[in-house]
């Protein structure tokens, strides 16, 4: 058993310029046969280690150790030298800095004076003033959060703006609680918990089921803007870079040489997202991603509601044609997916379907370039949840039919002096 433990600090280096401090412990255990025995531990680390590592020798430390054997006692105090199991004490239960988070932080200081300025509060959060107090109102119950006795809540007006000043730059959650003077920790789990209120307060309003009505509605916007008839939308795939997950391999590294998440996406003829599928490994690819969703099963099994077959206007020959979805030449060939004619050198007649159905199918490009042009994060590295990637689909769907209806309102009110907007719906 241990007998005594000293500990000692051997400064001698540090007079000699080497900038290192040594601390050491000597055991002594119980007197046997060949006399006392002693063991001499030392530890290396850096001028600024020792004080924290010696703070964990202390009395009742001390005592546990002199219960355990020669071996354990050894192997405890080396551990401990050389910082391995060692405890971290918090110096602030709040730091002192963040502590003025309700007088000094961003919200509270320059979101305040932005709110003048409908301009530059569009710029900051990518959304008006009005959009943003009409989504506070939305989401504002479910993320409010109640005071305790230890401090006091974020209210749910900020929460919302470092989620969506999150979305907007794509900065790292340090940087942002820099600037809103809160933890790093507490901007995380905000950003998580008011994107998936977000999701909730929306995707059934924005992105519902589409019905048959709802499938022939869109038919008949692709061949009134895009000059192709019974096209009922556009899909594509996004890679949505994101750090690689612990223990993944290959599964999320792509061609382009990152590591990535699937975004797969249909897509109207006004460029609003109608169905979006999030959560495709990087490695797979267009055609892989969209027989592993729910909405390639559905096109699969026949059970998306698709309106009736019908007879194209100036093709009466052909009979009934089924209405489709295009997409590029990632995707297969089937009866409600078009494709274009592979390879190049076509007669005439293929050169101008290839033309019309890449006419029509480029919406869904321009969409994800419209989407990461408004919502920064997606040129960024997403460090946090691929749910997120969702909720900003959801988000630009809601603010394009707010522009849409805002738009429309002004027409009809300059025209007739009308104001005939009501109920949020999709354009018809």
């Amino acid at each position: 058993m241990v007998s005594k433990i000293s500990v000692y600090k051997d400064e001698e280096l540090m007079g000699k310029g080497f900038g290192m401090v040594i601390p050491w412990i000597v055991l002594q255990f119980g007197a046997t046969q060949q006399g006392p025995t002693e063991c001499r531990l030392t530890g290396h680390c850096g001028a600024q280690s020792p004080g924290q590592r010696l703070r964990g020798f202390q009395e009742s430390w001390v005592q546990d150790v002199s219960r355990h054997s020669k071996e354990s006692a050894i192997s405890s105090c080396s551990a401990l030298l050389h910082g391995r199991g060692r405890r971290s004490y918090r110096l602030h239960w709040v730091h002192p800095i963040l502590r003025t988070w309700n007088r000094r932080g961003e919200y509270h200081a320059l979101v305040q004076e932005l709110c003048l300025d409908s301009l530059l509060f569009e710029q900051y959060f990518r959304m008006p003033p009005e959009y943003f107090d009409e989504l506070l109102g939305k989401v504002g119950p479910l993320i409010t959060r109640a005071d305790t006795s230890f401090r006091y809540a974020i209210g749910p007006a900020e929460r919302l703006a470092i989620c969506l000043r999150y979305l907007a730059t794509g900065d790292s959650f340090r940087m942002i609680g820099f600037s809103y003077r809160v933890g790093t920790s507490s901007v995380c789990r905000i950003v998580r918990e008011v994107a998936s209120a977000i999701w909730t307060a929306l995707v059934e309003e924005v992105m519902p089921v589409p019905t048959r009505e709802d499938w022939s509605t869109m038919a008949e916007q692709f061949e009134w803007c895009w000059n192709f008839p019974n096209c009922i939308g556009a899909i594509d795939g996004k890679h949505v870079v994101i750090q690689a997950p612990s223990n993944s391999g290959s599964l999320y590294y792509n061609y382009k040489g990152t590591f990535s998440l699937v975004l797969l996406a249909v897509v109207d003829a006004n460029y609003l997202f109608r169905i979006v599928d999030v959560g495709g490994y990087g490695r797979t690819s267009d055609s892989g991603s969209l027989r592993n969703s729910a909405f390639g099963g559905g096109l699969w099994g026949g059970t998306l509601d698709l309106p009736p077959d019908c007879v194209v206007s100036g093709a009466e020959q052909r009979g009934p044609l089924p209405h489709v979805f295009v997409g590029d030449e990632a995707f297969p060939l089937m009866t409600n997916l078009l494709r274009p004619f592979p390879g190049c050198n076509h007669p005439p007649e293929k050169r101008v379907f290839n033309y019309r159905l890449s006419r029509a199918w480029l919406v869904v490009e321009c969409a994800f370039g419209i989407l990461a042009s408004r919502w920064r994060m997606y040129r960024r590295v997403i460090a946090t949840s691929p749910q997120v990637a969702e909720v900003c689909v959801v988000m630009y769907s809601w603010v394009s039919i707010l522009e849409y209806l805002v738009s429309v309102k002004d027409k009809w009110t300059r025209l007739y002096g009308l104001n005939c907007i009501g109920l949020l719906k999709h354009p018809k």
